[in-house]
């Protein structure tokens, strides 16, 4: 391997510069890169028209339309392929091929190049739909060279037409470097493509990320906020609260702090416990304090917080701090409050708008 010349746009440099020098500059702009050992960026779809969005048609048929766009495709035949800049601009229908008759299968629609500087009979770029194999328990095809999947695709056995519950996205997007990668929580980046410190942003969960000893870390302090008051009457089954939750990371520690305004009849009191996903553990002593206004008492238990715990009702709303910390283990899921009557009684407990949850992540 050498310096790779001439550099792009070097002055009087004429026919020598070559459409794949061009392309590596391009990709040299990408937020990260394709694999470790590449140097071609990692492409993805660009902000702005319709960003290649794959959806059924108007009146569904054995066919789909993908939206106007721009996709940056990274090639995988060269090692200094780099990236081709791809344009869309106007919807494009694509055909799906006839159902299995008694199978499903799954097809993936592409945004392919082909070059033949290094395969293929044409040098051009296009909309693909790539079909999968009918299978009892069907599987994605392999994508194509020089491609980018825009969406999965059921086609289940004997079906005459394609709706919108049938397409998975799987568009990922692009930013320059340093930018903020935008994402949903299924279609994040793989850590090995991007670098350390990037940013991204999933549109599903609202949440900020940024990578982090090969693992995303979310950005500052996670909330949850209560919207609207909850009650239950008459059960001392616990349920889980409507907003007072958080998704976890998987192998992680964390601090929390649930600010709880709660109302419960003084013969009736007030229980709770909160749930973590399988394979999580509290400290074994002293996991969780709890601090009740206005007479300040705190109480450090020193079970876990999956045992119930009694905090005694009031006529008024109840200001209570319960703060303490855990770790996930390899299982996803969620930080869950659940909360019922200590006693059963038809008048109910109530949980106030305005209660709130904070989690930091630590390690």
């Amino acid at each position: 391997m050498s310096a790779v010349n001439p550099p792009f746009a070097l002055q009087n440099a004429g026919a020598t510069h070559t459409a794949e020098n061009d392309r590596m500059m391009l990709g040299s702009t990408m937020a990260g890169i394709r694999v470790a050992s590449s140097l071609i960026g990692r492409g993805g779809v660009a902000q702005g028209g319709g960003q290649l969005k794959v959806q059924a048609q108007g009146s569904p048929a054995m066919a789909v339309d993908v939206l106007s766009g721009h996709v940056y495709v990274p090639g995988s035949e060269g090692a200094k392929q780099g990236v081709y800049s791809c344009t869309n601009d106007g919807t494009v229908a694509l055909s799906i091929t006839t159902a299995h008759a008694t199978l499903a299968r799954i097809d993936i629609v592409v945004a392919k190049v082909e070059d033949q500087a290094y395969s293929g009979a044409v040098n051009q770029w296009s909309l693909a739909v790539v079909a999968g194999t009918p299978a009892g328990s069907p599987v994605a095809p392999t994508a194509p060279n020089n491609s980018v999947v825009l969406a999965q695709i059921l086609v289940g056995a004997g079906v005459t037409s394609i709706v919108n519950g049938n397409i998975t996205d799987t568009r990922f997007y692009v930013s320059s470097a340093g930018g903020i990668i935008t994402c949903t929580s299924t279609t994040r980046p793989a850590t090995s493509v991007i670098l350390p410190g990037q940013q991204i942003f999933e549109t599903d969960t609202n949440r900020s990320w940024y990578l982090r000893g090969g693992a995303f870390w979310p950005v500052g302090t996670l909330y949850a906020y209560k919207t609207a008051q909850e009650s239950l009457a008459s059960s001392t089954t616990l349920q889980n609260d409507d907003h007072l939750l958080m998704a976890l990371d998987i192998n992680a520690t964390y601090l929390f702090k649930l600010y709880l305004f709660y109302t419960s009849d003084g013969a009736v009191d007030f229980k709770f416990d909160i749930t973590l996903p399988a394979g999580s553990s509290f400290p074994p002593v002293n996991a969780v304090s709890i601090e009740t206004w206005p007479s300040s008492t705190s109480n450090q238990l020193a079970v876990t917080p999956s045992s119930t715990q009694n905090l005694d009702g009031g006529t008024a709303s109840v200001p209570t701090t319960v703060w303490g910390s855990f770790a996930t283990g390899g299982t996803a899921g969620n930080f869950q409050f659940r909360w019922a009557q200590q006693v059963s009684s038809a008048t109910a407990n109530k949980v106030e708008k305005g209660s709130w949850l904070e989690i930091i992540r630590v390690a």
